[in-house]
């Protein structure tokens, strides 16, 4: 149940973070970048049922660290734990090593993986809202890297009953 203390709570903490981590951010298509960790947090939690807060508040947090350099990430241990900060750590791109970050994110376990292929999803889906050429990057890049990340979680949610398993 949505409305449960161990979702309600950490969803509402994790969206307020985000909400003034992404103050005066702009997406392409001149909306509140706020809008795109919730659509995000939204199809973990509506499309695929994970109706966890820990999942929610990783999806709300997962672009914080990344486009905010600066912000306190101890906030976000102290506020929901380090269990959390470790999800949102694991979503967040080294400006300087951004060749390992697929393995960053394969190695970090479902829950980033269902995040960061929520997060392309809803990228996708906007993708029109892009410039061309930023486009077309992207979709390729989406394609020939999250394609087969897809595949693997697929064939390893195929193993278990992903709804009943502690992930």
């Amino acid at each position: 149940d949505w409305r449960n203390a161990t979702f309600a709570i950490p969803f509402e903490r994790a969206f307020w973070l985000a909400d003034e981590a992404h103050d005066g951010q702009m997406r392409f298509s001149g909306e509140s970048y706020l809008s795109h960790p919730v659509a995000v947090a939204r199809i973990v939690m509506e499309y695929l049922a994970f109706r966890d807060g820990a999942y929610a508040a990783v999806a709300l947090l997962h672009d914080v660290l990344e486009d905010r350099r600066g912000f306190d990430e101890r906030r976000i241990a102290h506020e929901l734990g380090s269990d959390i900060l470790a999800g949102v750590r694991i979503l967040t791109k080294n400006p300087r090593n951004k060749r390992d970050y697929l393995r960053q994110i394969r190695e970090g376990g479902v829950r980033e993986r269902i995040v960061k292929l929520c997060d392309k999803i809803h990228n996708l889906a906007t993708v029109a809202h892009m410039p061309r050429a930023n486009g077309r990057t992207f979709v390729a890049h989406a394609t020939r890297d999250y394609v087969p990340m897809a595949l693997e979680l697929k064939h390893q949610l195929d193993q278990v009953d992903y709804h009943q398993a502690n992930f």
